[in-house]
């Protein structure tokens, strides 16, 4: 931008200003949206810039697994994919789901036996350690029904020592 010299305005300056790459990013919302539009990925570096605190912002995206990172070994950078949509694996192992004890009949009735059912928790147990091959937040199909793995973030660990999510 061509402006007049303050001391000598018959002389004009070039004044020139830094410019983020991704300059429409501002807040974390905005920030989802950008690597939304991305499918083929934001390079984590070119977001640093965009405005201050954005590394917490992309931490807690990560985390919370709103988007995707894989590290690319050449750059020895982060590549930032959006989540995508749903899809199906088959994971390895025996898996069996257990269910809780019910009531006798006595004391619930055929039709609540159901209800009572559904008001317990489960448990799924598996021969294979499934900690390689599903991230916490995902859907789990165990004998025709659906289970979700807990995404809760724990209190105890910093957001760098979180488990992944999917």
């Amino acid at each position: 931008e061509e402006v007049p010299d303050p001391e000598n305005p018959s002389l004009n300056m070039n004044l020139f200003g830094y410019r983020a790459k991704f300059s429409t990013v501002r807040d974390k919302a905005t920030l989802l949206a950008q690597i939304n539009r991305c499918k083929n990925g934001v390079k984590w570096n070119d977001l640093m810039d965009a405005y201050e605190g954005v590394e917490k912002d992309l931490q807690k995206l990560l985390t919370g697994g709103e988007i995707l990172g894989v590290t690319n070994p050449e750059e020895k950078d982060k590549i930032l994919f959006p989540r995508g949509e749903s899809f199906l694996v088959e994971l390895d192992g025996c898996v069996t789901l257990e269910l809780p004890k019910l009531p006798p009949p006595s004391i619930a009735p055929s039709a609540g036996i159901l209800q009572a059912r559904k008001l317990h928790s489960r448990i799924v147990k598996t021969d294979v350690d499934p900690r390689l091959q599903i991230r916490r937040g995902e859907a789990i199909r165990v004998g025709g029904e659906w289970f979700r793995v807990s995404s809760a973030v724990r209190e105890d660990l910093p957001l760098d020592k979180q488990p992944p999510r999917a």
